[in-house]
């Protein structure tokens, strides 16, 4: 984790990337900052021309496999997604959690 100091980072906005800095927080990360981008898009280009490095979710790099290298993290590092919805809901939304809680308790 320590590694990544060594390198210039391109983080996301302030407040779009709370996982990341709580990140950095743990493992007492003081990150090299040489951009700060609003959207995955930019992010991944500034990656790609080599100007710094980025921690983004995989399923934003799913379609970039081949643009970019990416690196796994030693240890558990995951994000938390949560579902909420209004009190009554259509019999689609219904549907909808019925089968997203399905998935993800697989």
């Amino acid at each position: 984790m320590k590694q990544i100091e060594k390198y210039p980072l391109i983080k996301p906005k302030a407040g779009w990337d709370l996982e990341v800095d709580e990140l950095f927080s743990k493992h007492q990360i003081s990150p090299l900052v040489a951009y700060e981008v609003s959207d995955d898009q930019s992010i991944i280009a500034l990656v790609q021309a080599n100007l710094g490095i980025n921690i983004r979710p995989g399923i934003v790099l799913q379609q970039q496999h081949n643009a970019i290298k990416t690196l796994p993290f030693a240890g558990d590092v995951y994000r938390t997604i949560a579902l909420a919805t209004a009190t009554n809901v259509s019999h689609a939304t219904k549907r909808f959690l019925e089968v997203v809680t399905k998935l993800f308790q697989e």
